[in-house]
């Protein structure tokens, strides 16, 4: 969120996808989570900043992911505190049933520890331990986390 442009900006795989105008009124609130519904995707790490990522904090950002998820972007080292920062290999971060692995439960690894539940218990997503390049993650089906 730049909060002197009053734009919310989000980014896939390092490349811009869109931008929204907020205020200060319509702030970047995560006291509730909701993804979807309709998200059809396979997701293995989420991460929000409450600020905007200076050029070198960014690529050391991407690297970060770029290593560990296989996408070919730049140098790894320290990077900016999350606000929010949601992981599919990190096991004890969610609860899953043994079963069908449905996830209904999804643990904020960042410093604000939220919780984050399924919109709709119906169409929770599903923990995949191989889902992205061998790496956890967790499968959006048209489902709302």
């Amino acid at each position: 969120r730049d909060q002197k442009a009053g734009e919310i900006r989000l980014a896939i795989d390092g490349v811009l996808q869109t931008t929204r105008q907020t205020t200060e009124h319509n702030p970047l609130n995560f006291s509730k989570v909701v993804i979807g519904p309709g998200v059809d995707c396979d997701l293995g790490e989420v991460i929000v900043l409450d600020s905007v990522l200076t050029g070198s904090r960014k690529e050391k950002l991407e690297g970060y992911l770029a290593q560990k998820w296989g996408i070919p972007l730049s140098a790894v080292s320290s990077i900016a505190i999350p606000a929010l920062h949601l992981a599919a290999d990190a096991g004890t971060s969610m609860l899953k049933d043994d079963l069908t692995n449905k996830v209904s439960v999804w643990q904020d690894l960042s410093e604000s520890r939220k919780v984050v539940i399924p919109q709709h218990k119906e169409l929770q997503p599903v923990y995949d331990g191989a889902g992205i390049r061998g790496l956890p993650a967790l499968q959006f089906d048209h489902s709302g986390l």
